[in-house]
């Protein structure tokens, strides 16, 4: 008998529902490393092939100052947030992978937006959206 045949109680819970957390968390961590790459690439091709001061004076250079790393790294640390949303989801909710997309995809809307509520010109603050948009872990977009 197929689960769409099964009654619905029989059918396994969400309780019941089983993660390979070492899958799972191996496919984060190798998500950070994407995040943080594409963060680092962002902000080169912004600075060094358009001449935007992305993030950090024009004096900075292509590689910028301290920050540049600091960018990085937090793309990684998103993406390993998001892998924590991912794996409390997919034990305790029913349908996680809509509620994941979800509420990834509002906190990326939010992380792209928020560029445009400070004074610096309008195209630092299209750069800055455009490489939070591109470093976002995955969401089913």
């Amino acid at each position: 008998m197929s689960r769409q045949e099964e009654p619905p109680s029989e059918r396994r819970s969400s309780s019941s529902r089983t993660v390979d957390a070492r899958q799972l968390w191996s496919g984060g961590a190798a998500t950070a490393v994407v995040a943080a790459l594409i963060a680092l690439a962002g902000i080169l091709v912004c600075r060094w092939l358009f001449n935007i001061p992305i993030l950090a004076p024009r004096q900075d250079g292509a590689w910028g100052d301290a920050s540049t790393a600091g960018y990085a790294i937090t793309a990684a640390a998103a993406a390993l947030v998001a892998t924590a949303i991912m794996h409390l989801l997919l034990l305790t909710t029913p349908r996680p992978q809509m509620f994941f997309s979800w509420i990834i995809g509002l906190a990326t809307v939010i992380a792209v937006v928020y560029p445009f509520s400070t004074t610096a010109p309008l195209s630092q603050k299209a750069a800055t959206a455009s490489s939070t948009w591109c470093s976002a872990p995955p969401s089913g977009r």
